[in-house]
This record gives structure tokens, C-alpha cells and sequence, in this order.
């Protein structure tokens, strides 16, 4: 705030002391105009109210006195809107992570990732979705909250291919790690699947029976401070 007043200052400065000036020649010849004793009839409206003058000098006297007060209080009033003004806060309302370094990430990258599934994938009662763990790796200190956001995939053709939007910090890349709920499957049978379809680090459980974890090759890979391996989006 103290830089935007000073960035201020001098177009003020020039506004203040050039109205200061004017209005004071203006009245300075009000006061010669009725020392020399030219008269006219004269009206005023200020704010609703006329007033009626027949020296010419007082109305020179008032109207030079009149700029210098409500531009100063102009003036006045511009660096009180200025000093006033209060600064945009960006709140995040995801459950965060106390333990992490920055209070809040901006939102400002996304991100598709894509599944392409076998055929006898496609052919299952199958629900996959991702996990957007966070913004940036655990081990950088300026890292996002703790999201654990869960993102449901969606079918983009005919062909088993499968999107998750994620939206992200683009200057942090994200943590993510893809899932798949099999109830009515067994795990034996869905890890098989899983890994003929090139996926890797298969795992089960994280609160949920029916739920298996798995990694894409295509994406680096990271661990939490925790020892659980994550895929990574690299910024761009």
C-alpha cells in the first residue's frame, strides 16, 4: 500500500499545487478587481445555493477560493479511497495439510490424464478415478496443502480410453495416483488385468476393500514423506 501512495505522489503533487496556484491568481486579481472597483452582476449556484455578488472582484476572490478547497478535498479523498483499499485474499477451501509450508496455491494450470484400457477391461463393472495427492513433491518447502481430491475418470471414445481433469498449480506440477474400485472382482483377478495392461505398483486397500492402486509408466514417480509412491506431473 505504502508503494502504490508513493507511485501516487507526484501526479497529486502537480494536481494540488497547480489548483493551489490557480485558484491563488484567480483570487489575487478577485482582490485587485475590487480595489479598482469594477462591479457586474454576478450569480452563483454551488450546490444548490445561489449567491449574488455585484463586484467582480468577489467573484473572482471566491471562485479562485472555491478550486483550491475542492480540489484539495478531492485530492484528500483519493489518497484516503487509496489507503482504504483492501487486497483480494484467496482462500482455499480444501482440507489442508498443517504441516505444509504454503498457506495457499494458485489454481492456475490443468492437466489430462489418460487411461487406455484392454478390451476385457472395458467389459468389467469397473469405476476408476484419480487421486490429486497435491501440488508440488512433499520434500520442497514451497509446496501445496495436503488435496487427497478425488477425480472421477470419464469415457472420451468408444475405444477405452479414459480422462481425468486435473487442475493444478502450474509452476508446482501435482501428486497423483490412479485407482480402481472392483467390487465384485477379486483383486488376483484385477492385479492380472492390471499389469497386462502395462500398469505397475499394484496394491489394494487405503480404506476402501474393493479399491486396487496402481502406477503409470509414462509418468515420473515421487514418495511422500511417508514412504507411499505416487505418480508426478512435471510443470510444463
Amino acid at each position: 500500500m505504502a508503494e502504490l501512495i508513493k507511485s501516487l505522489t507526484p501526479i497529486l503533487r502537480i494536481v494540488v499545487v497547480g489548483s493551489f496556484v490557480s485558484g491563488t491568481v484567480m483570487a489575487g486579481l478577485g482582490v485587485l478587481l475590487v480595489f479598482r472597483g469594477d462591479s457586474a452582476e454576478t450569480d452563483f449556484v454551488f450546490f444548490g445555493q445561489t449567491f449574488k455578488s455585484q463586484s467582480v472582484g468577489i467573484a473572482a476572490i471566491f471562485i479562485g477560493a472555491s478550486m483550491i478547497v475542492l480540489v484539495v478535498r478531492r485530492a484528500l479523498k483519493s489518497i484516503d479511497s487509496a489507503v482504504n483499499v483492501t487486497p483480494p485474499i484467496s482462500v482455499n477451501t480444501t482440507n489442508g495439510d498443517k504441516r505444509g509450508n504454503s498457506i495457499d496455491t494458485e489454481q492456475n494450470g490443468a492437466a489430462s490424464i489418460v487411461l487406455e484400457l484392454s478390451e476385457e477391461l472395458q467389459n468389467m463393472t469397473l469405476k476408476f478415478g484419480l487421486l490429486h495427492v497435491r501440488d508440488g513433491k512433499d520434500q520442497v518447502s514451497d509446496k501445496g496443502r495436503l488435496l487427497n481430491r478425488v477425480i472421477d475418470f470419464a469415457e472420451i471414445d468408444r475405444h477405452g480410453a479414459l480422462v481425468a481433469n486435473v487442475t493444478h498449480a502450474s509452476q508446482l506440477g501435482f501428486q497423483f495416483k490412479c485407482f480402481v474400485d472392483h467390487k465384485g472382482t477379486s483383486f488376483d483377478k484385477l492385479k492380472g488385468l492390471l499389469s497386462s495392461n502395462d500398469y505397475e505398483g499394484i496394491s489394494e486397500g487405503g480404506g476402501n476393500p474393493f479399491r486396487a492402486w496402481f502406477l503409470l509408466p509414462k509418468y515420473a514417480t515421487c514418495q511422500t514423506i511417508d514412504g507411499i509412491t505416487n505418480n508426478f506431473y512435471y510443470p510444463a
